[in-house]
């Protein structure tokens, strides 16, 4: 069996075992192991093939790890100016948007002008963005606020109950 075969098993073996466990450090030993294929198709030396499989490895372990390192900094920014002002934190623009002009019903609110409404697909704790704005019926999201939706009576026009 020459080399070449060797490598191309390995790798089949190693991508089922990345496929099995989900880990990325099978799928960076395959990326390792399909350059040193690569190589030993051209006819280089057996320690030329293990050579390429090393760096090839080690580089992109390194670029995995220095990924991980710079969304761990991010995460840990970010988390840092959570702390700074807590009582103000409204989630990232990105998650904002993706809830805000969206319409929920409201069934009953509580003393404190709190909650609960099914919105896509659990419930969500609410809370009103007006104080004494606390009757039932449809409400629009302008914000998420730790975790908690903000909302404002709906003044568009509702497809529901349009014509009646």
């Amino acid at each position: 069996m020459s080399m070449v075969s060797v490598w191309w098993i390995v790798t089949g073996l190693l991508m089922i075992i990345e496929m099995r466990l989900g880990t990325w450090y099978a799928l960076i030993l395959a990326l390792g192991t399909t350059c040193s294929a690569l190589v030993a198709q051209n006819n280089h030396s057996v320690i030329f093939q293990l050579l390429i499989a090393i760096v090839t490895i080690s580089l992109a372990y390194i670029a995995f790890y220095l990924d991980r390192q710079r969304r761990l900094i991010y995460f840990n920014q970010y988390k840092r100016q959570l702390a700074q002002r807590p009582h103000q934190h409204i989630s990232p623009k990105y998650l904002e948007d993706l809830d805000a002009g969206q319409t929920v019903s409201v069934f009953h609110w509580d003393q404190q002008g709190r909650t609960k409404v099914k919105f896509r697909g659990r419930e969500w704790l609410a809370e009103t963005a007006m104080p004494g704005c606390s009757g039932i019926g449809r409400y629009q999201i302008i914000a998420v606020r730790e975790g908690a939706l903000i909302l404002a009576p709906y003044r568009g026009v509702d497809h529901f109950s349009y014509g009646r």
